[in-house]
């Protein structure tokens, strides 16, 4: 078993403010609303590091962010176009909502008819190379790249369980590439443990960067792979598997 990982000193920033196409969604669902309230008092206390709340972006499919004149959501134009908005507020977090509809995301696997729209996760919208904390103890349970355009590119997953023994999971996606090497599965990681840094566009899986954080109570087998997009026909059912991040990170505008 390897040695804890100890907690670091500096502040827990970003959680403070803290894909895999799935034809029959089988649920293996505790109380979610038991998770979590246990999750928010699991928390680890962190002192807030901005005189003024993260801003919330709308990411939603008919948001004007994503509705420019030029028409152009690729990187780096959506990145600068989120970079000004920030600057705009004077905030260094922007937040992208959990449960929000978004443009479809679509692999070669997916159903057009179908698209996958549901945000599954929270998106904390931050400068490239700010580490990445684990907000509450685990154990590394998969850590990896994906090669997929628009993927997770590196991403960890925490293994977590509840005070009755009960299995649950963290994802953090779009990390920088050592963020695997220092998370090998089966790594024990104390509250407040690096895990990696948030990664540059050339390497997170082509996105303006950012942390992708998932609380996912069954991962169905998937690891890493499990998709932070879900069905609009599931929602429900997604509801169930991926409760509320902002229990976790207590941003206080989204509660």
């Amino acid at each position: 078993m390897p040695a804890a990982s100890p907690a670091v000193a500096e502040p827990i920033l970003e959680l403070k403010f803290g894909q895999v196409g799935i034809a029959n969604l089988k649920l293996f669902v505790n109380d979610a609303q038991a998770l979590q309230a246990e999750l928010a008092a699991k928390v680890a206390a962190a002192p807030q590091l901005f005189g003024r709340a993260p801003l919330v972006l709308d990411l939603s499919r008919d948001s004007p962010l994503l509705n420019a004149p030029d028409g152009d959501n690729s990187e780096p134009t959506l990145t600068a176009r989120i970079g000004r908005s920030m600057a705009d507020a004077g905030v260094r977090v922007a937040v992208g909502r959990s449960d929000e509809l978004r443009r479809p995301y679509q692999s070669a696997r997916d159903d057009a008819s179908d698209p996958r729209v549901v945000h599954l996760g929270i998106d904390l919208f931050v400068e490239p190379g700010m580490m990445v904390h684990a907000p509450i103890a685990g154990m590394v349970h998969d850590s990896g790249t994906s090669k997929s355009a628009l993927g997770f590119g590196p991403a960890v997953v925490l293994r977590h369980q509840t005070g009755d023994g009960t299995a649950f999971f963290t994802l953090y996606g779009h990390l920088d590439r050592e963020a695997p090497i220092v998370c090998p599965p089966g790594r024990v990681v104390a509250p407040g443990a690096q895990l990696g840094r948030i990664g540059t566009p050339d390497v997170n899986g082509g996105w303006t960067p950012h942390l992708h954080f998932q609380i996912i109570v069954d991962l169905l087998g998937l690891g890493r792979r499990f998709p932070g997009m879900g069905r609009l026909t599931q929602r429900d059912a997604w509801r169930e598997l991926c409760p509320n991040p902002n229990r976790v990170l207590g941003i206080p505008v989204l509660s």
